[in-house]
């Protein structure tokens, strides 16, 4: 089905769903505030933001590990879930 939320969600899980559903297929039918509900993501946060830390080459400082034996996710994809994080 088609993604329902803002811009920023819709974008942001377009790479979520390339880069993250193959191994965390649980999250496909998440909304925005399932994300949140879940401890994902946290509001506002990028750097207390599970998801976005634990992507390799993040910007928050913490060294992230996903996706494992793949490449790094790239700047512009990490851009996209960072701007969801900050608009919420």
């Amino acid at each position: 089905g088609a993604v329902v939320g803002t811009a920023e969600f819709v974008s942001a899980i377009d790479v979520v769903s390339s880069k993250c559903f193959s191994c965390h297929s649980g999250w496909t039918n998440y909304s925005s505030d399932d994300y949140v509900k879940k401890g994902l993501i946290f509001k506002g946060s990028p750097t207390n933001s599970m998801l976005y830390t634990r992507i390799r080459g993040n910007t928050s400082g913490v060294a992230g590990d996903m996706p494992p034996g793949q490449p790094n996710v790239s700047l512009s994809d990490l851009g996209a879930i960072k701007t969801w994080i900050e608009s919420l």
